[in-house]
């Protein structure tokens, strides 16, 4: 948006950084993406990378996560493991 308005790359950066603290796109992504913007490019869009990974959902992976959602039901399956 700032880019579209002529503001330069340290002002979009500092802007971001002032919202966003250090979770802010770093300050030569910004300089890219300005750069690129001005160059005529109109929508951000990558090289494909790669996906995350697939997990299946097995009643395994499911009854693992709700161990992990629920750390009273966590102890009584290790206490029962333990006997």
């Amino acid at each position: 948006m700032h880019t579209a308005v002529h503001m330069g790359p340290k002002f979009i950066y500092d802007a971001l950084y002032s919202v966003c603290d250090d979770k802010a796109p770093s300050h030569s992504a910004v300089i890219r993406w300005s750069k690129w913007y001005h160059e005529g490019g109109k929508r951000i869009k990558g090289k494909p990378r790669p996906s995350r990974p697939v997990i299946d959902m097995t009643s395994e992976n499911i009854e693992g996560l709700s161990l992990i959602d629920d750390p009273i039901l966590q102890l009584m399956k290790y206490k029962s493991k333990l006997g």
